[in-house]
């Protein structure tokens, strides 16, 4: 059985005051973080998120919303409905 996992990343961060999955954190953005916790024990893992550009140094598939400006249920929608999780 295969094991597929999403990274919700596309928020506007607004109360953070700046985009907070690209926060650099003991020296690597929070994104990496989360990728490097649960990559040992997901088999393919995938951004939801509406810029691949900026995620493109992660070297992973990047999911826009498929209902945009719908915040983190956005994202955890377009992970449900775009691979069987």
């Amino acid at each position: 059985m295969s094991i597929s996992g999403c990274i919700i990343a596309g928020g506007k961060s607004g109360r953070f005051g700046s985009d907070k999955s690209l926060h650099v954190f003991n020296g690597k953005p929070l994104v990496r973080h989360v990728y490097d916790a649960v990559h040992p024990v997901i088999d393919k893992i995938f951004i939801a998120a509406n810029d691949p550009e900026k995620f493109a140094f992660m070297g992973l598939e990047v999911v826009p919303d498929i209902i945009p400006d719908l915040g983190p249920l956005g994202g955890i929608y377009t992970a449900l409905e775009t691979f069987e999780l």
